[in-house]
């Protein structure tokens, strides 16, 4: 991994979303995390087309920017799926962080339409 590696999360990444998200982790792992994709050395559409993301919307960021803020991009499995691990609990000035290291939600062109 380098702090090129695009990173995507699924979604428009709405605060209600991800702390949904993290208290799942928590539930489950005793961590907060919220879930994201990397694959290395691939676009952001070639992430989303191989992890066959469904959200119509996703955020970009990367592993460097991520790092910056904060954060690290842990736990990646083969298929692509890693963690952003927070702090224990989140606070509001920790979301907010997040958010903005990450780029604005952008349709995800590789999402199947609904019809």
């Amino acid at each position: 991994m380098v702090p090129e590696d695009v990173v995507v999360r699924g979604g428009r990444m709405l605060r209600a979303d991800l702390e949904r998200s993290a208290a799942k982790a928590y539930a489950a792992l005793r961590i907060y995390a919220i879930s994201v994709w990397m694959l290395p050395g691939r676009t952001t559409e070639e992430v989303a087309q191989a992890v066959r993301l469904p959200n119509q919307h996703i955020r970009v960021s990367t592993v460097g920017r991520l790092n910056a803020a904060g954060y690290d991009v842990q736990d990646c499995t083969s298929d692509g799926h890693c963690r952003i691990l927070l702090p224990d609990p989140p606070s509001e000035e920790d979301w907010a962080r997040l958010e903005a290291a990450f780029d604005q939600p952008i349709a995800n062109l590789t999402a199947r339409r609904r019809t």
